[in-house]
């Protein structure tokens, strides 16, 4: 079930028009409450809180790949969680794909700096 959806610049673009997308693709990312699993899937559990990044999330109830979710922790709004796939995609890919950072080419401290906040 999609508790919460994202707007993002995509959403907006297709909105307007700019972009020729199906409205059907309207919602990026989103979280909600895994209702049922595959049974190939092991890492997300029936009434798992996750997030997702996945076409169409403007909906209710969606059907969505087990690697498309990461489980979020309690403490976490189902409201900041639709907010952060693609914000987390694009700092990925910009590190890694542009800026192409590489194992150890972080140290422990500064990871640890960057946790702490």
């Amino acid at each position: 079930m999609v508790w919460r959806k994202a707007d993002n610049a995509q959403d907006v673009l297709i909105a307007l028009g700019v972009l020729d997308n199906s409205t059907r693709e309207l919602g990026l990312e989103g979280s909600g409450c895994v209702r049922a699993v595959g049974r190939n899937v092991h890492n997300i559990l029936v009434d798992d809180r996750v997030m997702f990044m996945a076409s169409g999330c403007f909906t209710t109830q969606m059907t969505v790949p087990a690697a498309a979710c990461v489980r979020i922790d309690e403490r976490m709004s189902f409201e900041e969680a639709a907010a952060m796939p693609c914000v987390y995609a694009t700092a990925a890919m910009a590190l890694m794909d542009k800026a192409q950072l590489r194992a150890g080419q972080v140290s422990e401290q500064s990871c640890r700096a960057l946790q702490s906040g």
